[in-house]
């Protein structure tokens, strides 16, 4: 009975019960002075921070390569179900092209017989020069670079000029090694454009600012934010086709964005101008037409003849 007692009923004496109660405190109080010195900035403190994760750390990198795996194991998993979504959009997009080419197909030879039927010459879209801007020489009231090629490189003046984003303007003086090039944003400028989505016909007149306003256009046109300006061609100013810019609004009104990056012009391509215009404008006249009557519009008339556009300065 006495050793039943010494011992207790559990089997375990107040000593261990007493050596458990102490481990508890001790572990409890080692914790919060962990805690107060990691709260502690000493510099004894961060060096041996800094000296426990040195030592921890290849531990970590063993512990965490695992998790990694499965980290890398789910992703792939995502990808693959990501690339089978992509798979199957492009067998439907791929389906969808494979029945527009007949259509296509068609339309180019029918292209290709209607330019035959009007006798059009396809637009030259060669490169005669690249050159390099060496200088922007220009003031308050003027907007032009210069740029290292000339009359060596086959260059002369009116050719028009454009970046890798859109046209830029063309040459104004030409000389052996160099050329001045007036931007299509000069107070000169005055070049003849279209809306390529509806055919709607303008000007877009250079103010010496960042964009071009868009003249003769119609109050009740069909023009929108975003719609893409290009060359018309008319004028024999520049070719038809070359993407000058896009419309946005200034102020509640609608202008033209220059597409070329005309602010930080480096390589820029010189491209041929527009083809020659017909020589036979003038035959009415040799066979005795005696033009317009007076008062009537026209080119010599006395009505208010249509907008002559170009941008010689």
């Amino acid at each position: 009975m006495a050793r039943a007692k010494r011992f207790g009923r559990g089997g375990a004496t107040p000593l261990k019960e007493r050596s458990g109660t102490v481990l508890a405190a001790a572990i409890l109080v080692v914790a919060l002075v962990l805690v107060i010195l990691n709260r502690v900035e000493h510099p004894l403190v961060r060096d041996a921070r800094r000296t426990l994760t040195d030592l921890t750390a290849p531990v970590m990198t063993v512990l965490s390569a695992p998790v990694r795996k499965l980290r890398d194991v789910d992703h792939w998993f995502a990808g693959l179900a990501d690339i089978q979504a992509e798979n199957a959009r492009l067998t439907r997009e791929n389906e969808r092209l494979r029945q527009m080419f007949p259509t296509i197909e068609r339309l180019e030879m029918e292209n290709r017989r209607l330019r035959r039927l009007l006798n059009m010459t396809p637009p030259d879209r060669r490169v005669l020069a690249t050159a390099q801007v060496i200088a922007m020489p220009g003031g308050a009231f003027v907007r032009n670079v210069i740029i290292d090629a000339g009359r060596r490189q086959g260059l002369e003046r009116g050719l028009p000029v454009t970046d890798e984003q859109g046209l830029v303007g063309r040459l104004i003086e030409v000389g052996r090694v160099s050329a001045r090039v007036l931007l299509v944003t000069d107070l000169n400028s005055r070049i003849p454009v279209v809306l390529p989505r509806t055919g709607q016909p303008g000007i877009a007149v250079g103010r010496n600012g960042p964009l071009m306003s868009l003249d003769f256009v119609g109050r009740n046109a069909d023009v929108r934010l975003g719609d893409r300006i290009v060359t018309s061609g008319h004028g024999g100013v520049y070719p038809p086709g070359l993407l000058l810019g896009v419309l946005v609004e200034d102020g509640g009104v609608l202008k033209v964005r220059p597409s070329a990056a005309l602010g930080r012009l480096d390589l820029v391509q010189v491209r041929p101008g527009p083809p020659p215009a017909p020589e036979d404008s003038a035959e009415p006249a040799a066979l005795g037409d005696p033009g317009p009557a007076a008062g009537s519009p026209g080119r010599d008339g006395g009505g208010p003849a249509a907008p002559m556009a170009s941008d010689a300065p």
